[in-house]
């Protein structure tokens, strides 16, 4: 059982490690479109690839050696988070803005002129509300 515990901490640091690696990546290649050293449809193609690594591997850290306990956390934190977002947000300089975006998020679509979020799970149920009305609707 230890043993078990020992390979399923080295594959989620090593998860970790390659996450690290990708998102620095990621923000290379924006400071590289940032300063023009690389071309519009370049970045998109480049970034949309990171992006997609970097959303396999979190689903694969979340799906490797997940236990009730590590579970049970994750869902403190996040509705932790989810309590303190909007205090998070206004205090936050532009890299922790951008952090939180990325956590609460998955993806931004264009409607428009209106940037339409796509939420991360739990983010999701949190964004839509109760979907039960509060009231039972016979109390007078």
């Amino acid at each position: 059982m230890q043993e078990l515990q020992k390979t399923n901490q080295q594959q989620t640091a090593d998860v970790e490690r390659q996450l690290t690696v990708l998102k620095n990546q990621q923000d290379r290649l924006l400071n590289m479109r940032l300063n023009d050293e690389i071309d519009e449809t370049r970045f998109a193609a480049k970034n949309t690839e990171l992006r997609d690594k970097i959303v396999l591997l979190a689903d694969q850290r979340s799906t490797s050696g997940g236990n009730a306990a590590d579970a049970g956390q994750n869902a403190i934190e996040a509705f932790e988070l989810s309590q303190t977002l909007k205090d998070k947000w206004l205090i936050s300089d532009y890299r922790k803005k951008r952090q939180l975006l990325e956590t609460v998020c998955l993806n931004f679509t264009l409607d428009g002129a209106t940037l339409v979020p796509t939420m991360r799970k739990p983010f999701n149920v949190l964004a839509e509300g109760l979907s039960v009305p509060l009231l039972r609707g016979d109390r007078i």
